[in-house]
């Protein structure tokens, strides 16, 4: 199975601004790289149940759109994306 992005109203599938593998839903500017680890995983796992897959189908292309907001709206919980501060150190002072 492949999941194909193509440019649409709204819809910008990397080409040369962004970074390779970028697919974004506009207006509101959500993106995906597609060549994030676990991405693909991410959309596959979003797809596979709402497919109807004949068994001797074997190159099937599906429009990945409808799954974006599934993997993006609905972010992956085994992956940490909050940035941590630095733990503080202690500035030695002249009175130290």
């Amino acid at each position: 199975m492949s999941l194909v992005f193509t440019p649409g109203p709204d819809r910008i599938v990397s080409n040369s601004y962004f970074e390779a593998g970028t697919v974004v839903r506009l207006p509101d500017r959500a993106w995906l790289n597609l060549y994030e680890p676990g991405t693909a995983r991410r959309l596959l796992d979003a797809a596979a149940p709402v497919l109807d897959i004949p068994p001797l189908r074997q190159n099937l292309e599906v429009d990945g759109w409808p799954h974006f907001a599934a993997v993006v709206d609905h972010p992956d919980p085994t992956q940490s994306r909050q940035v941590s501060s630095p733990p503080s150190r202690s500035v030695p002072t002249d009175t130290e």
